[in-house]
């Protein structure tokens, strides 16, 4: 904006509004009228005359200050009086001592008052410097926004450049390529419309409300589950929002159990991870991508290629296949809410344990030499 006023683009009085669509106009074709120097001149001639304003006042101040000094090393001559005033009982007197003593207290008295440190003279001078000061700070500031001096392009390639260069600029920061609005006045007003309609929510509400709706939706987890928790699958889920973690708490008590096995830990992920993306899905939030990575969930499980038992709830085969199911419920539900998600399900198990689930689909099998970096790549 300062090189544009310089360069006379924009009129050295134009304010930021103004300069915008000036640079605009300038852009399309239109010349903008230079502006002379009158303005800037008076400026700076009332700045100047201020400065000498205050500079003599500031001289009579202190010379008026010399000057009071002086009269103070008069009283200090007169001093002599207050001795005698003193003393009078003492002291022979001629006709005219009472006359001359009076005459010396008169003048001394007088002389005190002159000298006094803050007389009305000090106050209207002080006050005078004050307002020429805001004075001055006032045109300082108008001055501060002209260029200080006007300058040319040295060409007219220079000067397309220039303009080049100012409607990247303008394009960056407005919204539309189109030149920008002289006045904001419907975007205020559509900001505060905004503003008028956000409603406050209490935190506080709304946080226990979503660690209520997170320990119903586990719970919903937990009987689905079935027997894969073998002593805990009536146990109610309390979800630690202080330290970031899930709870069984036994039924009709206060009591939080201290869970035990890997088993049960990895069903509480697998519980908290899920209610957490239920949660998100349904606030509508788009802050977390509808997408969950889980590594292995059966590394607490040691199933064998023999014979399965998945009908034993204490057999590893049946926890396992009751954690597939939990996910495969997970997606189907997702489904039917009109919902999208990905989960991505890294294994070691036998491919029988999920053939039957109908949302999961079998990527690849990595066996018998076959790996998901072949052996090929490697040599």
């Amino acid at each position: 904006m300062q090189k544009a006023k310089e360069h006379n683009v924009v009129r050295e009085d134009a304010k930021v509004d103004e300069v915008i669509v000036e640079l605009n106009k300038a852009i399309q074709g239109f010349e903008t009228e230079p502006t002379t120097n009158s303005d800037k001149e008076k400026l700076e001639s009332s700045f100047y005359s201020l400065q000498r304003k205050i500079r003599n006042l500031k001289q009579f101040s202190s010379e008026y200050n010399k000057y009071k000094s002086s009269i103070k090393n008069l009283d200090d001559s007169l001093k002599p009086i207050e001795f005698l005033r003193e003393k009078d009982s003492e002291i022979i007197k001629t006709s005219i001592f009472e006359q001359l003593v009076t005459a010396y207290t008169k003048d001394l008295n007088t002389i005190r008052k002159s000298y006094s440190n803050n007389t009305p003279i000090d106050r209207q001078v002080n006050d005078n410097v004050k307002d020429l000061e805001k004075e001055k700070e006032i045109i300082k500031s108008k001055l501060d926004l002209l260029p200080k001096e006007n300058k040319s392009f040295e060409s007219e390639r220079e000067k397309y450049f220039f303009l080049g260069q100012v409607k990247s600029k303008l394009e960056i920061f407005s919204s539309e390529s189109s030149p920008i609005l002289t006045s904001y006045d419907e975007e205020i007003g559509a900001l505060e419309a905004e503003i008028e309609q956000l409603i406050v929510l209490n935190t506080e509400e709304k946080r226990e409300l979503t660690i209520k709706l997170t320990e119903e939706i586990i719970s919903e987890y937990i009987k689905e589950s079935d027997k894969a928790l073998a002593n805990y699958s009536t146990y109610q889920p309390v979800f630690d929002y202080k330290n970031k973690t899930l709870l069984l708490r036994k039924p009709k008590t206060s009591y939080i159990e201290n869970v035990g096995s890997s088993s049960n830990h990895m069903f509480l992920h697998l519980f908290f991870s899920l209610a957490m993306h239920e949660v998100i899905f349904q606030n509508k939030s788009p802050f977390v991508a509808p997408f969950l990575i889980i590594d292995q969930p059966s590394r607490p499980y040691y199933g064998t290629n023999g014979k399965r038992k998945t009908d034993d709830p204490e057999s590893d085969d049946y926890k396992i296949k009751k954690a597939f199911e939990l996910l495969d419920r997970f997606i189907e539900t997702r489904k039917s809410n009109n919902g999208d998600f990905q989960m991505i399900v890294l294994e070691h198990i036998p491919i029988e344990t999920v053939t039957n689930l109908k949302n999961i689909h079998i990527v690849e099998e990595f066996f018998n030499g076959n790996a998901l970096i072949p052996k090929s790549y490697i040599e």
